[in-house]
């Protein structure tokens, strides 16, 4: 009896555990001295890396509004360089432009615009005004992005391996628990014939 609720343990845990495998991807985008002005297409939870002033720094897609007009984002300056505090911007709305200062000296490192937010998906912008000062940043309101510097979005196989993986331990607790049952089947069989 004891068997069977581990192996019952084990499928819980492993059904409770698919949708975090499938959870997030992360993306790199292309480098801003080659490309200042680029668009990547994400989802919730998806993760977008990119350099800036000599570092990696990493932005997460936190939540799309219901109304799909904001979105809320946390943004880690250098983080590539080890654990970074997140900086929070909620409420991030359409039509709206954010100035992120990455390394803290009061000067505006990265813009950051929301082009659409259409079925749980956002396309946002990324323009890197590192060797701007704020007030003369080129407004990117308004301009649609082109196909330059946009980021494909790419199939995460490790999400898939990670899916059959936990797929296959599942398998194998069935198969464990249907032998366990038929085990006990034929021991109470033989019980009654003796």
């Amino acid at each position: 009896m004891q068997k069977n609720n581990i192996i019952a343990l084990m499928a819980i845990i492993a059904l409770l555990a698919v949708p975090a495998v499938f959870a997030a991807n992360a993306y790199d985008l292309e480098d801003f001295s080659e490309q200042p002005l680029q668009g990547i297409l994400i989802e919730t939870g998806d993760i977008v890396r990119f350099n800036l002033l000599n570092a990696t720094h990493s932005l997460r897609l936190k939540e799309i509004s219901r109304s799909n007009t904001s979105v809320k984002i946390n943004v880690y300056p250098y983080s590539g360089e080890g654990a970074s505090m997140a900086q929070a911007i909620p409420a991030f709305k359409l039509d709206n432009v954010v100035k992120v200062d990455l390394d803290q000296d009061d000067e505006e490192d990265l813009l950051l615009d929301i082009y659409k937010i259409e079925n749980g998906k956002v396309t946002l912008i990324f323009q890197s005004v590192a060797d701007y000062a704020a007030s003369q940043a080129p407004e990117i309101l308004g301009k649609a992005p082109t196909n330059q510097g946009v980021v494909e979005k790419t199939l995460n196989y490790s999400s898939w391996y990670k899916g059959i993986g936990l797929a296959i331990i599942l398998l194998v607790a069935v198969v464990l628990y249907r032998k366990a049952i038929t085990s006990k089947k034929k021991k109470s069989a033989e019980n009654k014939e003796e």
